[in-house]
């Protein structure tokens, strides 16, 4: 049994915990007069509540409307609505503090219990006080309602439980509620307040007086007649209570301070409480003893609740608040093709998807932990179930003759490595192989004995294994902090690996060609090979995961059954309203287990969308057609995802918007579909966006089409011009004319070759100088003179006679098809194309008629047939002048004497001026520029710059171990060649040659790794003030290094933190031997040494160090921590058994001679100044440069461990090193 925290908060004491019935919410009463509503799934605080002054100690949901009560040090009841955030009204009455209320789950009832020895019930509807019960004569700490009985139960700081009778009340409130409001006179409200304040319908019923000091909670049983309290005596008692009596049952000890909260387990026959003492104990109700205990140091716990119909506990303490779980609830089971085998009440079970039927397949001679189990795996070769626990595995036969006996064997995770071979994970990072007998065949050491067939950075880098998962016969997963990898027994090889925190399963599809790692908020869809495909991450905790057989991973959050393809693409199913633990689908169903039956249960759903995009993404258009002919899917975002993934004429069929028809036909290309859209829409854009696509295709028909429909006139010259439709071209000037389109008109008339009718254009656009000088041109002697006496009539003047430069005829473009449409091959259109052409008459083999639109314009022009033919050919005619006749062909030598000329006269005006070359930059003054990096600085001389830079980014303001550094780093740089006398000597510069802008420093990363790796193996050989030398010397040398490659900047960084570890560890060390005389703070140190992250067998030396130290100073229980942290390390046979010689003698004696200040369970810093720890919660300060803790007493102080920089320093740019490329 485990302490499972789910969520925990951090503010001031907490007096009193809610857990909403229905939703995932909990609200806390802090001690400083505020309320929290904290929203655990999503582990986010929602909104706070201030309105009382003084400490809030009680606090309660309503169990269907958005409300809760609150009370505390105010003497006040307040009633708030959580959903609009707002206070309602208070309820007066009591006249010291109030300690607990709660609501009522069938009446308007709120029970108050309060410092002035009242318990109060309010009727919260009309706000008054119903009922006054009074006898005790202390502060009431607690009362509550029975959970389906007429009871109340108050406990107080008279040393007394007290039972309380309101059956009285509860039917005098039921006949209230069925009179009407006039047959009540004055009389029968008279009677009434007398009765109520006369407190005759709550009767005392017990009074329970076993307790020797006063009585912090009592809690009934939800199911049995049962009741606990607890007390400030350090105990609690558990009671049976009948109709007649009440009787003592137990008396229950091991709390060391006042017991402040005591309540039952609503599932299973346990007991929890807490108190003052810091700890929270489980307590079996069966055995009547503590089962468990769990501390959270210096943190008093006050109060308890669980929820109503799931195994959530709360627990609020001094800082906060912890939500928590006994047990795990996941079940454990296995699928095995159309089956599903797990665990039930001791035996195997077997569900069959097809027919639904269950039944054993197997009983265990042994009781079966399932709160424990991990995981089952079934080897259907030898039919033999492999149970997986914590530490330890069973092998189970599966037979259904008689009652199988069972093999355990001890280890942690296990799997099947082949139809004979178990894999298990041992404690030291081994893999054990054992046959059906339990005996150990083989045995793999990581990374020992994979580092020849694997490549060094992955062996380096392989870290502790936490557990193993199976990958097929001969195959294993590894789990490391941060990594997946995938190992070959065989071969002894890791073959691929991927990056995963935090995994906590893996489950492989049926085929094994993908894999999904699973999370608790993430999963990560890989194939075979570790080859990521998809990440989804997921706010609400991940709960139940399959995957089905065409390869789907489905996966249930706890509001959702969601899905994932093997392309990456995911989705929402529906939404659910409990956690389900899913385990199989298979078609429409869903196979699942739930938090209420060890059974499975079925869940239909809708797997229409799903099976389709299955299929359209494995290209199983096979599957597809069947599932389109029932069109029942016409989302937008399935739509989206069939254009996406490049099959826009399968939405084409969904879809009824005409819009979204019009852009998918587009999209594939089907131009008669966009053309029936274009023509219901009806609109400009529309027709514009068809003309082009069908322009592109070669469709001359609909091009015209559409342009006629936009009346666009450039348009339709485009493409008469290029289609050589010069009869039609010729009639779109007098359209234009009659649109009075002066423009178009003008255009049309350039591509006709008219000069008449540009001439025409630019009289009537007033343009008369342009259209006189065209009409001089072209030779229109008549049409000129006409035009010259338009100009005098205007008293303005005729343009002047010129001569053109070139007399060249401008002709019109000469068109290369007439009048076609492009041909087109024929395509398959597909089995999803024919398998709509008989719902929407779709006819491939009718051919297209030509498109012609009457009546557009009213122009009859349009429509009359040709009467001749205007026959065009290329040959030139005897009057024209040939293109490829020299005369217009370019005379090269001309044009290059031009050339020449034109050099020669810009050559001579320049004058004869010289201008002295510009002085260029030194090397080392192109390394620095813009440069953040200070040993470029160093480089160039720039010493000043360097050290303010240094101090700007991590704070150093002690340089004189860097002093001789510096001057090394300069004159690496920097070298000069005697010449000749005379003569300056000749400098040389340490960088490229070419861009002179990259320096080297010398200090390189290779050899910082050398340093570190001499400064561990002495440490190994226990020269320990040789190690300090060199991590001193790698920590003062990592400023002035340059990096290259990204990647480098985190090894560095490890470095760092590797550095400053070893220096406090060692000094520490270095420190107490010097305390020969103070034998307990010689110990404190020792323990501290411990602490510090040092290699795993530097740990097992201090370890052994401090284990050794505390038995000669007779501290057991500190030896007894020492010698079972060396146990699971791993270490060598030796002190593995030494350290098991110290668990068996420390066991019998578990005393310490000192009391030492530490504390191994709250974790801590080392203050490298005191080397005294500083616990997780108290304030402290770092070094900005290699990150050493300390007190804050010691702020501004010079580092002890860097020997550099000032404690405490903020706000800094942090070390720059990397080159900027």
């Amino acid at each position: 049994m485990d302490l499972l925290i789910k969520f925990q908060s951090e503010s001031e004491r907490v007096k009193f915990v809610s857990f909403h019935p229905t939703r995932p919410l909990i609200i806390a009463a802090l001690h400083d007069g505020e309320i929290q509503l904290w929203d655990y799934e999503l582990k986010i605080l929602l909104t706070k509540f201030k309105k009382h002054e003084g400490a809030v100690r009680g606090i309660d949901f309503h169990p269907t409307q958005p409300l809760f009560v609150s009370a505390g040090n105010d003497s006040l009841i307040s009633i708030w609505n959580y959903k609009e955030r707002k206070h309602l009204y208070y309820l007066e009455g009591h006249t010291d503090y109030i300690r607990t209320v709660q609501f009522h789950k069938e009446f308007p009832w709120i029970l108050s219990c309060s410092d002035d020895q009242t318990i109060r019930i309010w009727n919260w509807q009309n706000r008054t006080c119903i009922s006054v019960l009074t006898g005790h004569n202390h502060f009431v700490m607690y009362a509550a309602f029975h959970p389906n009985q007429d009871l109340i139960l108050s406990a107080s700081l008279d040393n007394t439980i007290r039972i309380w009778d309101f059956s009285g009340l509860r039917l005098k409130y039921s006949s209230l509620e069925n009179q009407s409001d006039f047959s009540i006179g004055a009389n029968t409200l008279s009677q009434l307040q007398k009765n109520l304040f006369g407190n005759s319908e709550v009767e005392l019923k017990f009074i329970l007086e076993d307790h020797e000091q006063g009585v912090n909670w009592a809690s009934f049983h939800p199911r049995l007649p049962l009741i606990v309290s607890c007390s400030d005596d350090r105990t609690l008692k558990l009671w049976k209570i009948s109709d007649s009596q009440v009787i003592l049952l137990e008396t229950l000890t091991g709390h060391r301070n006042n017991v402040c909260a005591a309540i039952f387990h609503p599932k299973e026959d346990l007991i929890l409480s807490d108190s003052e003492d810091s700890t929270l104990r489980i307590w079996s109700l069966d055995k009547k003893i503590n089962i468990k205990t769990f501390s959270k140091d210096d943190n008093s716990f006050w109060c308890l609740a669980n929820h109503p119909t799931e195994s959530l506990f709360a627990a609020g303490h001094d800082k906060g608040f912890i939500l928590f779980k006994l047990s795990k609830e996941r079940p454990a089971y296995f699928p095995l093709e159309r089956n599903i085998l797990f665990v039930k009440n001791n035996s195997i079970m077997n569900y069959n998807i097809k027919d639904h039927s269950q039944n054993i397949v197997s009983k265990s001679s042994q009781k079966i932990d399932q709160k424990n189990l991990f995981g089952l795996h079934y080897n259907k070769y030898e039919k033999l179930m492999l149970l997986e626990f914590n530490d330890n595995f069973e092998l189970i036969r599966l037979s259904t003759n008689e009652t199988n006996r069972s093999h355990r064997g001890s280890g942690g995770s296990c799997i099947w490595i082949s139809r004979d071979k178990i894999g298990v994970l041992s404690q030291d990072n081994k893999i054990l192989l054992k046959n059906l007998q339990n005996q150990i065949t083989k045995t793999i050491s990581l990374p020992d004995d994979i580092s020849t067939n694997t490549p060094k950075e992955i062996t380096h880098n392989l870290g502790k294994i936490t557990r193993i998962f199976a990958a097929g016969f001969g195959m294993i997963l590894l789990r490391t902090v941060s990594k997946i990898y995938l190992l070959d027994i065989q071969q002894k090889k890791i073959l691929s690996s991927i990056s995963a925190k935090r995994i906590k399963q893996t489950i492989w599809s049926e085929d094994m060609n993908y894999l999904a790692l699973i999370g608790a908020f993430e999963i990560i869809i890989c194939d075979k090979k570790l080859k990521q495909i998809a990440t989804i991450e997921e706010k609400i905790r991940i709960k139940g995961y399959c995957w089905s057989k065409s390869n789907v991973f489905f996966y249930t959050t706890l509001h959702h059954f969601k899905y994932c393809l093997s392309n990456g693409d995911y989705g929402i199913i529906k939404s659910i309203d409990k956690c389900i633990y899913l385990v199989a689908v298979d078609n429409n169903a869903a196979f699942y287990f739930d938090r209420i039956d060890d059974g499975i249960r079925i869940m239909l759903f809708d797997s229409t969308e799903v099976a389709l995009k299955s299929a359209i993404i494995n290209n199983k258009m096979e599957d597809v057609v069947p599932l389109l002919r029932n069109k029942t899917i016409t989302s937008r975002a399935f739509i989206e995802y069939l254009t996406k993934h490049g099959h826009p004429e399968i939405a084409l069929h969904f879809v009824q918007n005409e819009k979204t028809k019009f852009e998918l036909a587009l999209q594939c290309g089907d131009i008669q579909n966009a053309l029936d859209s274009a023509k219901k829409i009806d609109h400009r854009i529309y027709w514009q966006n068809l003309a082009k696509e069908a322009l592109k295709q070669g469709n001359v028909d609909i091009v015209e089409n559409c342009h006629l429909r936009n009346e666009n006139i450039y348009g339709l010259i485009f493409l008469y011009s290029i289609t050589g439709n010069f009869d039609k071209l010729s009639k779109l000037p007098k359209i234009a004319e009659m649109k009075d389109d002066l423009l178009s008109h003008f255009q049309a008339a350039l591509f006709l070759g008219s000069p008449e009718e540009r001439i025409k254009t630019l009289v009537k656009s007033n343009q008369l100088n342009y259209a006189y000088l065209t009409a001089k041109t072209y030779g229109l002697t008549e049409e000129a003179e006409k035009i010259q006496a338009l100009i005098e009539q205007k008293n303005k003047n005729v343009p002047d006679q010129f001569e053109p430069k070139s007399k060249e005829l401008i002709t019109t473009p000469t068109p290369i098809l007439h009048q076609t449409n492009w041909p087109l091959l024929t395509v398959s259109r597909g089995i999803t194309y024919s398998t709509f052409a008989k719902d929407n008459v779709i006819e491939d083999d009718k051919p297209q008629e030509n498109i012609v639109i009457e009546g557009e314009w009213d122009i009859p022009e349009l429509e009359e047939s040709k009467t001749e033919n205007q026959i065009q050919t290329n040959e030139p005619q005897e009057n024209e002048e040939n293109d490829w006749i020299d005369g217009n062909e370019i005379d090269l030598l001309e044009i290059t004497e031009n050339i020449d000329k034109s050099i020669d006269s810009s050559q001579k005006s320049e004058k004869e001026i010289f201008v002295a070359p510009i002085h260029g930059k030194m090397s080392h003054e192109s390394w620095i520029g813009s440069s953040n990096i200070p040993a470029e600085y160093v480089a160039a001389g720039h010493f000043k710059t360097a050290m303010d830079l240094l101090n700007s980014q991590i704070g150093i303001v002690n340089f004189n171990p860097m002093k001789n550094l510096f001057l090394s780093l300069f004159l690496s740089a920097h070298d000069s060649l005697q010449a000749f006398p005379n003569i300056i000597d000749i400098n040389y510069e340490n960088c490229d040659q070419i861009t002179k802008k990259t320096f080297s420093s010398p200090f390189t990363i290779q050899k910082m790794k050398k340093l570190i790796q001499e400064a561990l193996n002495l440490t190994t050989s226990g020269k320990f003030l040789e190690s300090m030398k060199i991590f001193e010397l790698i920590l003062v040398q990592i400023p002035l290094m340059i990096l290259n490659d990204p990647s480098e900047v985190n090894e560095v960084k490890k470095m760092i933190v590797l550095s400053k570890e070893y220096l406090s560890g060692l000094k520490l060390e270095q420190k107490r031997k010097e305390l020969q005389n103070n034998p307990k703070r010689s110990l404190e140190m020792s323990c501290y040494f411990t602490h510090c992250n040092l290699q795993l067998n530097h740990l097992i030396l201090s370890l052994r160090s401090a284990m050794l130290l505390s038995l000669k100073e007779k501290n057991h229980i500190n030896a007894l921590s020492f010698a079972k942290r060396i146990l699971e390390l791993g270490a060598s046979k030796d002190l593995s058994d030494k350290a098991r010689k110290v668990v068996v003698y420390c066991e019998k004696n578990q005393s310490n001679a000192y009391q030492l200040n530490y504390d191994e369970r709250n974790p801590f810093v080392l203050c490298c100044y005191s080397f005294e720890p500083i616990y997780r919660g108290n304030d402290s300060v770092d070094c900005p440069y290699c990150g050493a803790s300390y007190l804050p007493k010691y702020s501004n102080q010079l580092c002890n461990i860097c020997q550099m920089s000032k404690i405490g320093i903020k706000d800094l740019k942090g070390l720059t090193l990397l080159k900027k490329i």
